[in-house]
């Protein structure tokens, strides 16, 4: 996914047929500022959730641009209330150096083909005359516009380290577990590249 108009084509054709009872959904992002910036990203991936409720675990491999703990927190504390039945979130980036953490097979994504991203464009046409719901998606995601997330860069919430994409640096992920847990009271696991936090049901309690 390149764009915001990519994660929209794919919610609408979530919407296609009759809704599973759960669905594991896979997603390659590449976050930049010209393309899919961090307010961006935030309003698709609310979009899909709003589309597609039934999903209970998101994989979302992020390519490009490096981001900071609080655009990181920031996405899907934004994001997360669109996904009612999520219960798994698992992170996934390209190694910031060749002695990081390499993400264990059963848990790296599957490669999306190369021709997925045609294959969407293809089928929007299609997918505009039957779906009788995305009016009112699409007016919900484009009138969230002025309240998407606005992270200023002055924020600092607390204090990673400033060479480190925040997926990567281990020392704010707990905060950042914590404020989702709070916004997303379901979710149950939540996985790094280099850490993994299962949120107890019971009191401010997180395994690691």
């Amino acid at each position: 996914m390149n764009d915001l108009d990519d994660l929209i084509i794919l919610g609408m054709i979530l919407t296609l047929s009759n809704p599973p009872e759960s669905l594991a959904l896979v997603i390659d992002a590449r976050i930049t500022m010209n393309r899919m910036p961090i307010a961006a990203i935030s309003r698709g991936l609310s979009f899909l959730g709003r589309a597609a409720p039934f999903v209970n675990l998101l994989l979302l491999k992020k390519y490009g641009d490096h981001i900071k703990q609080d655009e990181l927190q920031e996405i899907f504390v934004y994001a997360l209330p669109s996904f009612p039945k999520l219960k798994n979130l698992i992170l996934m980036s390209q190694s910031p150096a060749p002695t990081a953490y390499t993400p264990n097979p059963q848990t790296q994504p599957a490669h999306t083909p190369s021709d997925t991203l045609s294959s969407l464009r293809n089928a929007l046409a299609y997918v505009c005359n039957i779906l009788v719901n995305i009016p009112s998606l699409l007016l919900s995601l484009f009138s969230s516009r002025h309240s998407a997330p606005q992270v200023e860069p002055n924020q600092t919430q607390s204090q990673p380290s400033p060479s480190l994409d925040a997926l990567h640096d281990t020392s704010c992920h707990l905060h950042i577990v914590k404020a989702w847990g709070r916004i997303h009271p379901g979710l149950e696991c939540v996985i790094f590249p280099a850490s993994t936090y299962r949120l107890k049901k019971s009191g401010d309690d997180y395994a690691t």
